[in-house]
């Protein structure tokens, strides 16, 4: 640690201290309250970056460091990832009393005398992933302390256990952790605490070629990590981003080009968060407020999605110290585009001022991730429309398999054949197979298709999805198309923020604020999501059922006016069954959508829908008469 005291130097530099003792916002507030606990000899996890958050208050005395209080392995893990001393550091330097700089002394060398050395009665302590970031907090909680408030005894037994530690990391690093969030944990930790040696980089060489095949190998190359969970996908690149901070504010040159490697993974976490920087609750993460880590980003100049007016207000500033803090001058706000489709992760979104749609369809990186193909998540302004189940949990409960489960996403499955079955939290018996996506943007509307095959050793079926956001008139329309070889029953599930409160109608669902409707059966009943893990709450779930043929629109307009048009072929009377045709009028604005099910074979190929509006392909919009051949 020879370094540190010149990355203080950098860090603290005009009068940084006082000025962030004057900050007052959330994530300061909450530092607070969780310290307050520790100060009690009690511990919650709260923060946004806690993988596996508790909010009931435990005494830590009563179970340190390998019993669980709540019969989940997940709080051991929590607690021997020691998050608590960045807390604790955190609020040394905001207050300068003394209560929090002994709390942290207590809790550290509590755990290096009791637990210190890895053995084969303390493996809950010493898991390569908890490892790697308790190494990082414990350096990071330092900058803020100094070497000078431990005494020579004190900051030799702390740096004794930091290089057992690291030999640790070392010697129990496997080759699979590369394609891992636990790799890069793991070897951000080592990394963080050898940058303040002098010659860290030529010292340490085969730890940075690593940390460059994790870079390598987990990212798609228009940046989501190979996990598909915008939760993992944070705790790798905000650990980059700390081992960046800390090289650029030293002088120190990496063997990577890391700066503009994070733009690119920061850009595409700017597609997972809503316009509130509320994380996007796919595949094991949890809709949280995010906004202090994306302000991390913001004030790193990794993300310049604000204006100079939001910048005076980061949440984040304790986090940065000065050296960033006085370049913000600098920094000049970019126009990030409103959609975004990575097609090999699978993921498509509209993000703007007003909509934030989500559409997945990839393969599922995790072990442990969920029957989601095809679901898609809708909020408005901010406000949840379509909500994701989340996880609540990772121990083998009822509620971890039903959250996974594809009745738990707003998607598309079928009553018998389930293309993804979910064995246990870990493992999978079957998945479903992504075949492809499509994403087409004009003016104000958005069109995603996504197409997905479900099969066992009995029956297969091949999805098609179309999402169609029509933003001018506030509505989505999903229509949901399968083909199978034996005779199933189509079932699409759509999950409503939990204070919506539906009253059904004659087979439409109205609210004083959305109109839902299906030409299929409609009906309605209560499930549950985790919006945190640990977390569950009831709302009104959407089943719509029909044979293999389906539309649904969900409007924000009450009065929107829905109609069902007849396609015929031309020159013929009877109605061609294989083409869907709905039409939607609001305020002089008509909108009609016609989706074809199959190639035409016999007849005509040319179509004609409502007003002798001729066409052809598979799917055609015409807006107030004007058509658009989408495919």
């Amino acid at each position: 640690m020879e370094l540190l005291k010149d990355y203080q130097s950098y860090f603290f530099r005009n009068s940084f201290v006082e000025r962030v003792r004057k900050e007052d916002n959330d994530f300061i507030s909450e530092i607070m309250r969780r310290c307050e606990y520790l100060l009690n000899d009690e511990i919650v996890f709260t923060d946004s970056m806690d993988m596996e958050s508790s909010f009931i208050p435990y005494k830590i005395n009563d179970y340190k460091w390998k019993d669980t209080p709540n019969g989940d392995e997940e709080w051991c893990f929590m607690l021997s990832r020691n998050g608590f001393t960045l807390d604790l550091a955190l609020a040394y330097l905001l207050t300068d009393k003394q209560e929090y700089l002994l709390k942290w002394k207590d809790l550290v060398f509590s755990f290096i005398r009791e637990e210190g050395e890895p053995n084969s009665e303390n493996k809950r302590c010493w898991r390569t992933l908890d490892t790697g970031l308790r190494l990082g907090f414990w350096v990071r909680s330092l900058v803020y302390i100094g070497k000078e408030n431990f005494t020579e005894q004190e900051w030799k037994e702390l740096l004794t256990s930091m290089e057992v530690h690291r030999e640790y990391l070392k010697s129990n690093f496997k080759d699979k952790l590369l394609l891992s969030n636990w790799g890069v944990l793991a070897l951000s930790g080592l990394i963080l605490s050898v940058l303040f040696e002098k010659e860290s980089v030529k010292n340490y060489r085969d730890i940075w070629d690593k940390l460059e095949t994790t870079i390598e190998l987990q990212f798609t190359e228009d940046g989501i990590q190979w996990e598909q969970s915008p939760l993992y996908h944070h705790e790798v690149i905000l650990n980059y981003a700390h081992i960046l901070q800390i090289s650029e504010t030293l002088s120190i040159e990496l063997p990577i080009n890391l700066r503009e490697i994070l733009k690119r993974f920061v850009k595409s976490a700017y597609y997972m968060c809503d316009q509130k920087d509320y994380l996007l609750a796919l595949n094991d993460s949890d809709y949280v407020d995010f906004s202090y880590v994306y302000d991390f980003y913001r004030g790193m100049q990794l993300l310049n999605d604000k204006d100079s007016n939001y910048l005076k207000n980061l949440k984040s500033k304790v986090l940065l110290g000065d050296y960033y803090l006085s370049k913000l001058d600098e920094f000049v706000k970019e126009k990030y585009e409103d959609s975004y489709y990575d097609s090999m992760a699978g993921l498509a979104v509209v993000k703007d001022e007003d909509y934030y749609l989500t559409c997945f369809n990839g393969l599922h990186g995790s072990s442990h991730g969920q029957s989601s193909q095809g679901a898609i998540t809708l909020n408005y302004r901010g406000i949840p429309i379509l909500i994701d189940g989340g996880r609540y949990s990772y121990t083998e409960c009822r509620e971890r398999i039903e959250l996974n489960s594809d009745f738990s996403h707003n998607t598309a499955t079928l009553e018998k054949l389930k293309g993804t079955v979910i064995k246990n939290s870990w493992e999978y018996e079957r998945l479903i197979e992504p075949l492809g996506m499509s994403v087409k943007n004009r003016d104000e509307l958005s069109f995603i298709e996504m197409v997905w095959l479900a099969k066992n050793n009995e029956n297969m079926g091949v999805f098609r999805r179309d999402v169609f956001l029509f933003k001018d008139i506030k509505t989505l329309v999903v229509i949901d198309d399968v083909k199978v070889d034996k005779e199933d029953r189509l079932e699409a599930y759509f999950h409503l923020n939990d204070k919506v409160q539906f009253s059904l109608e004659k087979g439409t669902l109205k609210t004083d604020d959305i109109f839902v409707y299906s030409d299929g059966d409609i009906s309605t009943f209560t499930h549950y999501h985790s919006p945190r893990y640990n977390q569950l709450k009831e709302h009104t779930a959407i089943k719509i059922s029909n044979n293999n043929f389906v539309a649904t629109v969900i409007s924000l307009e009450k009065d929107i006016e829905i109609e069902n048009i007849p396609v015929h072929q031309n020159n013929r009377d009877e109605e061609f069954e294989s083409c869907k045709g709905i039409k939607l009028s609001l305020g002089g604005k008509i909108k009609e959508i016609y989706v074809n099910s199959s190639e035409i074979v016999k007849h005509d190929k040319l179509l004609i829908g409502d007003n002798n509006h001729m066409f052809y392909g598979s799917v055609v919009v015409f807006e107030n008469g004007n058509r658009i051949r989408i495919k």
